[in-house]
């Protein structure tokens, strides 16, 4: 096989080398100004990771609004010198708990809690023709109905949300009614 035209007098390519250990992290660390790089030389050791415990909710919340932005949360971790693992599941525990707290401030709790409400009433009115249970069945249909805006009357009348009373509050409230 023949040389091809200029490959004679070409300059030879310079050979590269690899890079250290301390300048892969350098360029895998971006350049973001205030972002501490921990520099180790071969017989240093990384400092220890502190617990989970010890961050705030305002960090954790910080840290939530990071990841969700699309940061990656190995390097939200290292700026908290937290274990990764760890700090994702106590951001998946605080996001879930802030959705469920929203939920269970929505009209579609308040009727799956009066759905809930309305089976019991209507087994003990069937089980025991108790006329209190009957009555309260009632008034959970006329809630909901409320709720939902169906046949509202009155637009400035307003029901009581259940969304934050237990079962046997809700329970009292209605029967007082009585």
């Amino acid at each position: 096989m023949g040389m091809r035209f200029g490959e004679a007098n070409a300059i030879p390519a310079p050979t590269i080398r690899k890079a250290t250990a301390n300048e892969k992290e350098f360029l895998k660390s971006g350049n973001e100004p205030g972002r501490a790089v921990f520099q180790t030389s071969p017989g240093q050791k990384r400092p220890k990771r502190r617990p989970i415990t010890k961050l705030s909710d305002a960090q954790i919340d910080a840290a939530t609004d990071r990841v969700i932005m699309g940061e990656l949360i190995s390097r939200v971790a290292d700026d908290l010198n937290v274990n990764r693992d760890q700090l994702a599941k106590k951001i998946k525990t605080r996001v879930g708990m802030l959705y469920m707290r929203l939920w269970q401030q929505s009209t579609a709790y308040d009727c799956l809690r009066a759905e809930f409400i309305l089976k019991t009433a209507l087994q003990t009115f069937v089980a025991n023709n108790d006329v209190k249970a009957g009555r309260l069945a009632l008034d959970v249909l006329d809630y909901r109905a409320r709720v939902l805006s169906f046949g509202a009357v009155n637009p400035n009348d307003e029901p009581a949300r259940v969304a934050g009373m237990t079962r046997e509050e809700v329970f009292k409230s209605i029967i007082e009614k009585l």
